[in-house]
């Protein structure tokens, strides 16, 4: 009997999750509330309404086998009572636990996961004294709601935190403090549950960020071998004890600097933090779609359609790259176009982008558009990959021929 499958959200992720499900004969199902959201336009039947329909989200439930989510930011107190009706992988108890900062930290402290040091801080609290107990430097993040960096603030200095006592008196919201790390690596991993307990996890990711953004995933990483292994295991723990069923991308701070928190994983020198979670596929796993057998998107449908579990392996011991492709490219190419001097938005992701640079970038073996109607700044509109036998070229070749490729696209 063929399973029908729904999806919470129709980005990109949902895009090239449903892909993979329906190579194993399933059904796909979209809610999502922009009709032209990449998902909608890809797959038989779409559902646009509001994150508060119930009546709609009842019926969306209702007409599927079983439903997952594609991003956090998910009201969870309908979905309480949707999972009643047909199951939620990952439940609404993990999505509760993960898309709010508070509680994730508050998590890991139970569960005994190593986390920077934190302090939550209410609307109604005194937040200059709250910052003085806890001290400078430190980063202040709204507990829900932020993803790509927004919603955070470095506070380095007492102008920082008037500034931002401004704001939270102008909009009132629960902030969390962190503990400012000193960054060496950071990595991810991500872990593939079945209802059964069976489990498969990925192999370590290098993840390099631009203005708080995913920039560059490298595969393998470049983090000794010991230390790959502890982060793996530690991922695997987390989505045990928060009883994953699904996947959960762990995400990882590594310094060789000790940190304030007292927990803390030390291997090799290397201290490991969690830094947080996202129960669903993510954005560094695009490189498994060419670096592996099995991609983060082939491991969930196998979950969401019930077929047995399988490890994932590397399809060689090349070196491979991610690299993601903003808006801002689209925007700058169509600016120098523009004979009017005026600014347009372009109207899709295909328009305007050249990829007759492609011959001069031998190692870029694949390019992959969402088929997002607009482009805006910041926006991720698509992915490349970059691959290169082992060792030659190096990582640090590869990172920089990604550069140079997307600045070949932006000009005109």
């Amino acid at each position: 009997m063929t399973k029908r499958i729904g999806i919470l959200g129709g980005g990109q992720l949902g895009l090239l999750l449903a892909q993979s499900l329906v190579r194993l004969g399933c059904e796909v199902s979209v809610y999502e509330p922009d009709a032209d959201a990449p998902a909608c336009k890809q797959t038989s039947s779409a559902y646009n309404g509001s994150w508060t329909d119930l009546s709609k989200l009842e019926q969306f439930f209702e007409g599927c086998d079983v439903v997952t989510y594609e991003f956090e930011n998910v009201a969870t107190d309908l979905l309480f009572a949707l999972q009643k009706k047909k199951p939620l992988m990952p439940s609404a108890s993990v999505l509760s636990t993960t898309q709010n900062r508070g509680r994730e930290k508050g998590f890991m402290r139970e569960a005994g996961l190593p986390h920077a040091e934190y302090k939550v801080v209410d609307v109604a609290s005194d937040l200059s004294e709250a910052l003085s107990t806890f001290g400078l430097p430190c980063i202040a993040k709204t507990t829900f709601g932020g993803y790509d960096g927004k919603g955070q603030f470095l506070l380095q200095s007492e102008a920082d935190v008037k500034s931002l006592c401004v704001k939270v008196k102008q909009q009132p919201m629960e902030l969390i403090l962190e503990e400012k790390i000193a960054l060496h690596l950071e990595v991810s991993c991500i872990v593939g549950r079945a209802k059964d307990g069976s489990e498969v996890v990925f192999p370590v990711f290098e993840n390099q960020h631009r203005d708080h953004i995913l920039d560059v995933t490298l595969l393998p990483a470049h983090v000794p071998q010991a230390v790959q292994e502890k982060v793996r295991e530690i991922a695997a723990l987390a989505a045990r004890k928060l009883d994953v069923v699904g996947l959960l991308t762990v995400e990882f701070f590594l310094t060789k600097t000790k940190p304030r928190s007292e927990s803390t994983v030390v291997v090799d020198g290397w201290h490991i933090l969690i830094n947080e979670f996202a129960p669903r596929p993510h954005n560094s796993g695009h490189i498994t779609l060419q670096a592996c057998d099995l991609s983060q998107f082939d491991i969930l449908a196998r979950i969401l359609a019930d077929v047995p579990l399988r490890q994932p392996s590397m399809v060689s011991d090349r070196s491979f790259c991610m690299a993601n492709l903003l808006g801002d490219i689209w925007l700058d190419q169509h600016s120098k176009k523009s004979p009017s001097g005026e600014v347009e938005k372009p109207t899709s992701s295909t328009e305007l982008l050249s990829l007759q640079c492609l011959e001069k970038f031998p190692h870029v073996i694949d390019v992959v558009l969402y088929g997002k109607k607009e482009a805006r700044a910041k926006r991720k509109m698509g992915h490349f990959v970059l691959s290169g036998e082992s060792g030659d070229p190096s990582s640090s070749d590869l990172v920089s021929m990604a550069h140079a490729f997307r600045s070949s696209l932006s000009r005109p």
